[in-house]
């Protein structure tokens, strides 16, 4: 409420005392409420005991009577949640000021038994006692007197005997007669004596005595005034009245005034005011705060009142003293005093009249109108100090009185007193503060402390000040604020911290720390310029500030080091003080040092750790600091910011974490909790008052609270869109359920920030979480998502839009949206942090390797290669979406930089296509056909009003209404705005002030318009480069249209784009162009049409996006780009000369020129370039750097991964790198004179390069980085150099140097020669040689081998890097490479056998080329060490990778597979006959077999599951049989088989089983037909496959395929082992295919040879084949040779015993009517009596009956 009062009826020109002649004009009268202003009888009243603490103002001459610790104990007693302790009551020395002179005898105050107690005793007092009290001038006698005549001391003399006390030590000032104690002279009572400790404490005891003593006779004998009096002397002597002693007294005044009210009597309001303020004051003055019947009382007290007089025209205006107002005042403060309407206005006229007068009194000096002008004066000055002003208009806010002054005369009369004050604080004299003093003197601490107060200010008094100030919306001045600056110096340095921090642990005020960061922080506030001497000031704090930083730090780590449980020590600044620090420091314009910065976190981090309710920093401080910091460019410690960005995503509360036990609760909420920034209260000097008028702000947010308002959900997006690294995965879970809370009231900026922020993720991979194959895990240390405060404009996360559209959606129901992917143990330590691309050769930044650690340990500082505890999550694809579509119904974004973000943010996600396509539905939809933003028409204008409208009222705009323009992309930290302060006349004023700033913005805008268009056009010219890079990484191709208004934007600024910028757009677009151009040729395949031959120009061209004029235009200027570049040493340091040379020049010009320069009168005559040498080292090296890192730039996008480049780019190309190379010709030449191909020197010896030797290393090394990416740009476009290129290039690429290295057995060193090349070099170089089967010369292969096992010994060379290196050497041709380097190839074999958890697929793949080109094999120890990655990298190899590993598998350990790698294997059979890739059904042919062929050695009893498995993996190859191949068909035959996979056709059931057969033979005809193919080039177990598998799958033969076979075979039967030999035989009898005689001796020979030593491998099973096959084709083996096969079988049953096999063969042999020898059966049977026992009756009996047939005839 404004309250506007008359400033012409107040008049302070001219006063006198009451009982003169008044001199008065508009009948004005300026005096005491009920006492003239110059009655010295009526003392003053005073309020607090100090004048230099907040609300400490206005202590009269008795407070500086009080003893020093009665002086810190009572700083804040205006503040009850900061309500001292209980005191002991001690005093400590006084100060030599007090003690002049000695107790005059005169001074007696008169006894209280002279007057009547209330009510009168018929006791007769003593009168010796009375006549000892009244005479006693040592408080020594008073004590003795007591201690004689306690028991016959009355109530009355108890009265006098402290008054007496407090009179004598100086405590008070007590006149004889006067009710009241009166104000004390300036220096102090002459008669106070000087105590040491402990006489203070033996006073303190004996006043604590009286108190007890006067408590049973409050509530009946004493009256008011006498309570009064009694309670001031208490306090005085430092003595804390308990709770029932105070309350008494507030009974006392009550009784007063209700009996004054019934009967008649003096009124506590009215008569007996000034004892009613009195004990108001001293109330404050020891933190008690009385029953609100007591305040009310207060309430009725008129701070001014008009009375009528005959001797005036006019009403007088009697008006209350100074310090009367200032207890009114506190009385607000403090106890939430809620007075009458009219009582503001009444306040303001009291306020403005005191303070008013105690200026022009202050002006007079000395020359003051007799002693009761120097009494008023005195009283004035003590208790208008800063403090008091301070209070006085905090007073005036609270209870809504902001001065309706249009003339200022109000506020310009305070701050003149404040003014006043603050001078007196700069001309005070400065005090070095000691660290120690003896007992009884005063330490220099003290002396400075008493000095300040002296002075009138202190560091909580002028931050109260001006947060008042601030509350009023009141600008003090630049002027006003450089002094109050200037004295907060002098302040400060006068202040020790130590005893300052421990005052306020024991008072409950706010720590020194903070109150120096409030002055600070709000004098920052009002951006005043500052001089010079205020700017050396804030410098001075800021230094002093980081010294009690440091010693806090150093406090606090004594303390936690030395492990007590004793709670931790009172800090010297609290979170809010530190955040005021920092953000005050930056707002006056600072860039605070790296070590005050580090000094600032060192003293943050403990408090960070406590957690927003245990004292450490809350949501408002977290996140002004991290904005600050980033406004500021402040970089903070990383463990710092992260710790903020948790705090502010996960709150967790410190548990058990307990304020300091000195403190009381309120004094750690003032302290050690301080929530907020600067809201109402922050720096109230009442601030935590229990009555709610200083109690916290609603919309201020409490200790611990974390993100719970829209407001402060927009500003967490803002800091973490601003942090530098990437955000941890366990922050994830509470961001997404924020956003869910929130969703509903985000707007188009909102929703566009938070898919930037959930780009900054590290390790989040998008998919659709619903799917059943997602196993969720429990997050890691997530806190539950903190719930907002309800509101009118939101709704339940879980409620759907309420527009009529319904397109905003909701969460979906079916998964979580966020899930932790479950990590194996073996792959725990080699997870890749993200899913590489598809890269099959190495280049300068994407190594051909796993980007595990080994990626992570080389990059170093890339977005993985930070440290995380944390797990990969999956986030939801499906919310994201919906994410996007809210985004669009909300109207999508607005122009080419929110696009830009949107692109970034999804490609950082890896967005799939289908997310990716919104980015190009928004640049389509705000677009026009030239690609710049489409002009509204008015039709659509008015529709989006009403649709901004529909948004705006159903909540759905919040967030969007704001007309700021485009965000760029790094938010800035001025968008982010702090909660200063909440009030309703704010925000008007707020909005009045952007209405102007509207009106300016609008001018500004017509008049730059041009300006404007202009910057657009830019914007939008790298906005759709910016799209097309995002779309080529997530491979979405966009429809025409995009293309259309691309190439309409783009086209007109290819030539201006920079280099690099110009190269990756133009591969972009071509990558997008090969994926296009490669999905339209599978659709034509599919179609059936292929007319490659014939097509022409045309459809080539119609296949590039956007067009075939954008390719060659833009290919056209990277061309001409890398032409302009120097690809010589030579010639990057001429031009490197002449930049120098010119930029002398223009110095020269503007040091000498001076104006003419301008005016272009001055000629430059000296044109010609400097020699180098005129140059420093330094300048000459930076300028070659930028200069020759021009081309490296542009090189190095043109290699991209499969990306093939056009013929004419690849000359240019390649002729580039063969002027490199002629241009090192020099230097190759004299490296091979500086020592048989070595190279002397170091690199960068001198300015131009040259080493010791004479040889230009620079220039060697300058050639090999340029011809390194023109190697990968031939192997991503398959393009394979002539020989002649490759060895030119090859000389400049293996130039060496001589080095020292270990050469002889015995350790000792020698020299030998080193390549130039890094590891990405030599894997390149490696690669082109081995990929395209080139030659090299035998002494480089050498060398190369050499290089690359010093690189593995020192670390540099990567697991993925060394595969590739050992692949494309093992391809080099002409060249045996074991041979030249078999040591080498040893160790380098050994270390990828140790790196081998940290291949990828394509690494796997690359170490199996390396090994079979070779020619190695790995022993078994090294085979068991790449199981692991074998079995982990299954997944994810392509059919041609998986036929490479296989092939080589016993290697890699699959001779034999673990269980682990066996399972692995099996699950991949049906991924890779599902593969498009024409190699899949031959590379799942052979993961089957390798399946089927160990899976009975492995899992024996698991058979059943692998063959289901098989069945269910080869069912899709039924379908592709036409694409087998020969060498796998007969593989697949047996495994069709052996799976029991027929096809359809086969069995649906014919009219005879001949018919069923025709039908399988028609349906595997393919397959037919690749095993007839592959029959002449087929071993003996191919043939066996083939022709036993076809068999069991029911195929009959044709004649030919049976001649064939048997031809095949007949030339292998040598060869064949004794199972191939049994599937032959059984194929063909299977078949019905009787062979020849010739054949047949053949076939028996190979048996016998099989059944005899040493091969002996003639199982169970190959024997029961053979016999029963010989049965079924009628062929009958010699006897003999019965037996050896015989024989043979019993050998290997003993070995591998089988008797279910055996029993078998028993059963064979009945059947075929053979009798065995007499010494096999009896074995048999003895082996098989056991066996027997388990098996059926029937055959039982005949196996039994035929081992006993056997017996009778071998008798």
């Amino acid at each position: 409420m404004k309250v506007a009062f008359n400033m012409k009826s107040i008049d302070c020109t001219s006063l006198t005392s009451c009982g003169k002649k008044l001199n008065v004009r508009h009948g004005a009268l300026v005096g005491r409420r009920c006492l003239p202003l110059a009655n010295s009888s009526g003392g003053p009243i005073y309020a607090c005991g100090t004048g230099s603490s907040i609300g400490g103002g206005g202590g009269g001459g008795f407070v500086h009577r009080a003893t020093n610790r009665n002086r810190n104990a009572s700083r804040n007693v205006l503040c009850p949640s900061r309500r001292p302790a209980r005191c002991g009551g001690r005093l400590t020395p006084c100060s030599p000021s007090w003690s002049r002179g000695s107790i005059s005898a005169g001074a007696a105050v008169p006894s209280s038994s002279e007057r009547p107690l209330f009510p009168p005793t018929d006791i007769p007092s003593d009168p010796a006692i009375s006549f000892a009290i009244s005479t006693a001038d040592t408080w020594q006698k008073l004590r003795d007197l007591y201690t004689a005549a306690a028991r016959r001391i009355d109530p009355g003399q108890l009265l006098a005997l402290t008054q007496r006390l407090a009179h004598v030590t100086g405590a008070v000032v007590w006149p004889e007669g006067a009710p009241l104690p009166e104000l004390a002279p300036a220096g102090g009572a002459p008669w106070a004596p000087t105590l040491t400790e402990q006489e203070a404490e033996e006073v303190v005891a004996l006043a604590q005595t009286l108190c007890r003593a006067t408590q049973v006779c409050l509530p009946e004998m004493y009256s008011m005034q006498q309570v009064a009096g009694l309670l001031q002397a208490l306090v005085s002597l430092g003595v804390m009245p308990p709770p029932s002693w105070l309350k008494s007294a507030e009974l006392v005044a009550l009784r007063t005034q209700r009996e004054g009210d019934t009967e008649g009597g003096r009124r506590a309001t009215s008569e007996l005011l000034n004892e009613l303020l009195a004990m108001a004051a001293s109330f404050q003055r020891v933190g008690h705060v009385p029953d609100r019947s007591f305040v009310a009382l207060l309430g009725a007290v008129r701070p001014l009142e008009e009375v009528q007089t005959d001797q005036a025209d006019a009403p007088l205006l009697l008006v209350l003293a100074a310090p009367q107002l200032l207890c009114l005042a506190r009385a607000v403060l403090l106890w939430g005093l809620q007075p009458p309407p009219e009582w503001p206005e009444l306040f303001l006229q009291a306020t403005y009249t005191r303070i008013s007068r105690a200026n022009k009194l202050a002006e007079a000096g000395t020359g003051l109108d007799g002693p009761d002008e120097a009494v008023e004066a005195a009283e004035a000055e003590a208790a208008l100090d800063i403090g008091g002003l301070a209070a006085l208009l905090w007073a005036a806010a609270m209870v809504e009185a902001r001065p309706a002054d249009p003339g200022g005369r109000w506020m310009a009369e305070l701050l003149t007193a404040a003014l006043r004050r603050l001078q007196n604080v700069l001309a005070a004299p400065a005090v070095v503060v000691a660290a120690q003093a003896t007992s009884g003197d005063v330490t220099a601490s003290t002396a400075a402390a008493a000095l300040t107060e002296s002075a009138g200010g202190s560091l909580q008094d002028m931050a109260s000040l001006l947060s008042a100030l601030q509350q009023m919306m009141y600008d003090p001045g630049p002027d006003w604020t450089n002094t109050c600056l200037q004295a907060a110096a002098a302040v400060q340095a006068r202040t020790d911290p130590s005893a300052a921090v421990n005052a306020a642990a024991t008072t409950g005020s706010p720590p020194p720390g903070d109150a120096l960061a409030a002055v600070l922080f709000l004098a920052a506030q009002y951006d005043h310029p500052q001089d010079d001497e205020t700017r050396g000031s804030v410098v001075g704090m800021a230094q002093a500030a980081q010294a009690w930083m440091q010693l806090q730090d150093d406090v606090m780590g004594a303390a936690a080091s030395a492990g007590s449980a004793a709670p931790p020590p009172p800090p010297l600044f609290s979170s809010r003080g530190l955040t005021q620090l920092l953000m005050a420091l930056v707002r006056m314009g600072g860039q605070p040092s790296d070590a005050w910065v580090a000094t600032w976190a060192a003293a943050a981090e403990p408090l960070m750790k406590r957690g927003s309710g245990g004292g450490g920093f809350d949501v408002d401080q977290m996140v002004a600091v991290l904005a600050t910091a980033a406004e500021a460019e402040v970089q903070l410690p990383e463990q710092l910011q992260r710790a903020m960005v948790q705090g502010l995503l996960m709150p967790q509360p410190v548990a058990g974490a307990t304020p300091h036990a000195a403190a009381p609760a309120a004094a750690v909420a003032a302290a050690g909790a301080a929530p907020g920034i600067s809201g109402p209260g922050a720096f109230l000097p009442a601030s935590g008052a229990a009555s709610g008028a200083a109690a916290p702000s609603p919309t201020s947010p409490s200790p611990g609270a974390a993100v719970r308002s829209l407001l402060q959900f927009r500003q967490l997006l803002a800091i973490l869109e601003l942090q530098p690294y990437p955000l941890e995965t366990d922050w994830l879970d509470t961001l997404v359920a924020l956003v869910e809370d929130f969703r509903l009231s985000l707007g188009s900026r909102e929703l566009l920030a938070v898919l930037r922020v959930l780009g900054s993720f590290r390790d989040t991979l998008l998919m659709d979480t619903s799917d059943a194959a997602v196993q969720p895990l429990p997050p890691s240390a997530s806190a539950p998502s903190p719930s907002p405060a309800p509101s009118a404009g939101r709704q339940p996360a879980t409620s759907t839009s309420a527009t009529s559209t319904s397109a905003t959606s909701s969460r979906r129901s079916g998964g979580p949206l966020v899930l932790r992917l479950p990590e194996s143990p073996a792959a725990a330590g080699s997870r890749p942090a993200l899913p590489p691309p598809p890269f099959p050769f190495p280049s300068a930044t994407s190594p051909p390797q796993s980007p595990g650690p080994a990626t992570a340990a080389k990059g170093g500082g890339g977005r993985d290669s930070a440290a995380s505890s944390s797990s990969p999550v999956i986030l939801d694809s499906v919310w994201l979406g919906s994410l996007l579509e809210d985004l669009k119904v909300r109207g999508g974004v607005r122009g080419p930089n929110d696009l830009m973000q949107l692109a970034q943010a999804l490609s950082a996600l890896s967005a799939p296509p289908s997310l990716m396509s919104y980015v190009e539905v928004f640049a389509v939809a705000i677009t026009g056909e030239d690609g710049r933003r489409r002009a509204p028409t008015p039709r659509t204008a008015a529709a989006a009003g009403v649709g901004a409208a529909a948004l705006a009222a159903s909540g759905l705009a919040a967030g969007s209404e704001s007309p700021a323009p485009a965000a760029t992309a790094k938010p800035s930290a001025a968008r982010i705005r702090l909660r200063l302060q909440k009030e309703t006349r704010e925000q008007k004023a707020a909005a009045a002030a952007q209405g102007a700033a509207a009106e300016t913005g609008a001018a500004a805008a017509s008049a730059g318009a041009e300006e404007e268009e202009e910057e657009e056009v830019q914007q939008w010219s790298l906005a759709w480069p910016a799209m097309l890079g995002a779309f080529a990484a997530a491979g979405h191709i966009p429809e025409r249209r995009w293309w259309d208004r691309f190439a309409a934007a783009t086209l007109p600024a290819l030539e201006s784009y920079e280099g690099p910028r110009l190269v990756s757009t133009a591969m972009a677009a071509l990558g997008l162009s090969s994926q296009a151009a490669a999905a339209a040729a599978a659709a034509e395949t599919d179609d059936g049409s292929d007319d490659d031959e014939e097509e022409d120009e045309g459809a080539l061209a119609a296949k590039l996006l956007p067009s075939l004029d954008w390719h060659q235009q833009a290919l056209t200027c990277v061309a001409e780009a890398i032409r302009s570049c120097p690809i010589s040493m030579d010639e990057v340091r001429d031009q490197a000369v002449q930049v120098l040379s010119e930029q002398r020049r223009q110095s020269r010009l503007a040091s000498t020129a001076g104006g003419d320069a301008e005016n272009g009168t001055v000629e430059l005559t000296d044109d010609v370039d400097l020699p180098y040498e005129e140059f420093t080292a330094e300048e000459f090296s930076e300028a070659c750097l930028a200069l020759s890192s021009e081309v490296l730039m542009l090189l190095e996008p043109l290699a991209q991964p499969r990306l093939a480049l056009p013929p004419q780019l690849l000359a240019l190309l390649q002729d580039m790198a063969e002027e490199a190379a002629d241009g090192a010709t020099e230097a190759v030449a004299a490296a091979a004179a500086a020592g048989n191909g070595g190279v002397g020197g170091g690199a960068g010896g001198e300015a131009a390069g040259e080493g010791s030797d004479g040889v230009d290393l620079n220039a060697i090394v300058f050639a090999q980085q340029i011809i390194t990416p023109v190697m990968q740009a031939l192997i991503a476009s398959e393009q394979a150099p002539t020989q002649n290129w490759m060895s030119r290039v090859a000389e400049v690429m293996l130039v060496s140097r001589p080095g020292w290295g270990p050469g002889s057995e015995n350790g000792e060193l020698q020299q030998v020669q080193q390549l130039l090349l890094s590891a990405d070099q030599l894997t390149t170089l490696s690669y082109l040689a081995g990929r395209f089967e080139m030659s090299l010369k035998p002494e480089q292969v050498r060398l190369m081998l050499q290089h690359a096992a010093r690189l593995v010994e020192g670390g540099e060379l990567a697991a993925g890097e060394l595969a590739a290196t050992l692949a494309g050497l093992s391809g080099v041709q002409d060249v045996d490479v074991v041979e030249e380097g078999p040591e080498e190839v040893a160790t380098l074999l050994e270390a990828l056998a140790s790196q081998s958890g940290r291949l990828s697929a394509q690494g796997l793949s690359e170490a199996a080329t390396a090994l079979l080109q070779l020619g190695l094999g790995l022993n078994a120890d090294m085979a068991v060490r790449f199981r692991a990655a074998t079995t982990r990298c299954l997944s994810e190899l392509t059919p041609q990778q998986m036929l490479t590993v296989l092939t080589v598998g016993g290697s890699l350990g699959l001779d034999p597979p673990s269980l682990e790698l066996l399972v692995a294997l099996s699950m991949q059979v049906g991924r890779l006959a599902a593969h498009l890739d024409a190699l899949a059904p031959a590379a799942a042919t052979e993961a089957a077999y390798e399946v089927l062929k160990w899976f009975p050695e492995v899992a024996p009893n698991d058979s059943n599951t692998y063959i289901a498995r098989l069945k269910a993996g080869l069912q899709p190859l039924l379908g592709r049989l036409d694409e087998i191949v020969p060498v796998s068909a007969s593989k697949l035959a047996l495994l069709l088989a052996s799976a029991g996979v027929v096809p359809e056709s086969g069995s649906s059931g014919g009219s005879s089983p001949e018919g069923l057969r025709q039908l399988r033979t028609a349906a595997l005809s393919p397959l037919v037909a690749a095993t007839l193919e592959g029959l002449p080039d087929y071993d003996n177990e191919q043939l066996s496959n083939a022709i036993m598998g076809l068999s069991l799958l029911g195929v009959q033969l044709s004649s030919s395929w049976l001649e064939g076979f048997m031809q095949a075979s007949r030339r292998q039967l040598d060869e064949a082992d004794g199972r191939s030999l049994a599937y032959l035989l059984s194929g063909l009898a299977d078949q019905g295919a009787l062979p020849d005689g010739p054949y047949a001796a053949a076939f028996w020979d190979a048996v016998r040879r099989r059944a005899a030593g040493p091969q002996r491998d003639l199982d169970l099973l190959s024997v029961r084949t053979l016999l029963e096959s010989a049965g079924q084709l009628g062929l009958r083996p010699e006897r003999e040779l019965m037996q050896s096969v015989l024989d043979c079988a019993l050998l290997r049953y003993r070995e591998a015993p089988d008797p279910e096999g055996l029993v078998e063969l028993v059963q064979v042999m009945a059947s075929f009517d053979f009798v065995p020898s007499s010494i096999w059966a009896a074995e048999v049977r003895s082996l098989l009596a056991a066996p027997l026992a388990s098996m059926p009756h029937e055959a039982r009996a005949a196996v039994v009956g035929f081992l006993q047939g056997l017996l009778p005839q071998q008798r």
